[in-house]
């Protein structure tokens, strides 16, 4: 981890939502959930830093470098479900809003799945859950998803606690 850059403050998350806004913007499964919706970029970028805030109160968000190659953000396991309070108090709740009802009602199901799963696979174990990781279409294969990657993975192990995130595949 002391190889990463630890973003400080809410002032650096819309930059970082930025550099997911790029990662994702040919991802199939985020172009299906924000579909018709009008402005996709304003929309995503909004709720890209919906997680990014609740994890910057709640845990950590990191980026290989100041230069936000990329960016990931992990929270403790008791945090992985975002909550309505938790969102209140990290404002990530009036970010999140601005991806508008339409998307969210899309992604309330996916959220609610995702949880059930994460509860039945970690039975109750302490574990840091990655929220969202991304890098930028122009830094791709260099290797800075890998750096993020293991400093967690790092953490992980020096907590003794286990990791986990979800993945896609398409």
């Amino acid at each position: 981890m002391s190889e990463l850059y630890r973003l400080k403050d809410f002032d650096e998350t819309s930059r970082a939502a930025e550099v997911l806004t790029d990662a994702f913007a040919d991802d199939p499964l985020w172009r299906k959930a924000f579909e018709g919706v009008y402005d996709y970029h304003t929309k995503f970028s909004a709720f890209a830093e919906a997680p990014l805030r609740y994890s910057l109160k709640y845990g950590s968000v990191y980026a290989p470098s100041p230069n936000f190659e990329g960016v990931a953000a992990v929270v403790p396991g008791c945090h992985a479900q975002m909550g309505l309070w938790g969102m209140l108090r990290s404002r990530a709740l009036f970010t999140g809003m601005k991806m508008g009802n339409r998307v969210s009602k899309r992604l309330m199901p996916l959220w609610k799945v995702l949880g059930e799963d994460r509860k039945e696979i970690v039975g109750g174990r302490d574990f840091l859950y990655l929220m969202i990781i991304g890098v930028a279409k122009k830094y791709q294969g260099q290797g800075h998803g890998k750096k993020l990657l293991n400093g967690i993975i790092e953490e992980s192990v020096k907590r003794n606690r286990l990791f986990y995130l979800e993945t896609e595949t398409v």
